[in-house]
């Protein structure tokens, strides 16, 4: 086993969070054992981090490396907290070659994913979306091109089930609509029940915050108001995760060489 893959999560303080990445670990080393050396590593907040994840495999004398980011989308960690990490480690190791394989992104198996989410609470409820009204909260970035993704999403999801009206929000405070500003609108708009989808791979901070916020809002709102899970280790997240490793190790996709981003990273 020359090869050795790296599950680069986030990193978070909630438990349940951890618990979650860990299972989605779990399912990805049984897939993938048989072939590669795999191990985890965080970008801040859990241990062990990215960087001792990257030197455990060089010292067990694996040459090619393939960090494998649980991110949905492209951000600050994607174009410059993981380049940065791997050009200073390559500086003192440069006979090992790393590769950073695509944020999981708008895949059609995520888009399933979502949808797959959202009919699990019209089960909930009375399993007719024409009558409802979706909004997606996304975790929010100072990158406008990340944020576009959640708008983006909230139109594919209604393109593809009849709600009577969509809508996209985003928890932090990094950008707009909030939660709070696009939950009183839709009660302005009326009393049909609201689905809520957090556009969020675990349990954790943003999540709770979520719930939070929706269970002060159903004080003052007539209709129900379902939220969907987060996407945990749901076995299509697993076939992404999958699908980004085989088009780094057997394709031409490295975003490390895209656009010379350890160059960015470096500045």
């Amino acid at each position: 086993m020359d090869k050795g893959i790296i599950l680069c999560g986030h990193g978070t303080k909630s438990q349940q969070g951890i618990s979650s990445f860990f299972k989605v670990y779990a399912e990805l080393e049984t897939k993938l054992n048989t072939k590669y050396a795999i191990n985890y590593g965080f970008i801040e907040n859990s241990s062990p981090s990215l960087n001792d994840a990257i030197l455990e495999h060089i010292k067990n004398g694996r040459t090619e490396i393939v960090i494998l980011p649980a991110l949905l989308f492209s951000g600050v960690h994607i174009s410059h907290d993981i380049p940065f990490t791997v050009q200073t480690l390559l500086k003192e190791h440069p006979n090992v070659k790393i590769k950073l394989a695509p944020n999981l992104g708008l895949s059609k198996k995520i888009i399933e994913l979502c949808l797959q989410l959202i009919e699990q609470q019209l089960n909930n409820i009375d399993g007719v979306a024409n009558n409802k009204r979706l909004l997606v909260v996304g975790v929010g970035s100072s990158k406008p091109k990340t944020n576009i993704n959640i708008a983006k999403l909230s139109r594919i999801l209604w393109e593809n089930m009849p709600f009577k009206y969509a809508t996209y929000s985003f928890i932090s405070k990094m950008t707009f609509p909030s939660v709070d500003d696009e939950l009183e609108r839709l009660k302005v708009i009326g009393k049909n029940d609201i689905i809520v989808l957090p556009i969020i791979l675990f349990p954790g901070v943003y999540l709770d915050n979520i719930v939070l916020k929706l269970e002060n809002f159903k004080r003052s709102f007539k209709g129900k108001v379902q939220v969907c899970n987060s996407f945990d280790n749901n076995a299509l997240l697993i076939e992404s995760f999958i699908d980004r490793l085989k088009e780094t190790i057997y394709g031409e996709t490295d975003l490390l060489n895209d656009v010379n981003i350890i160059e960015k990273a470096r500045k």
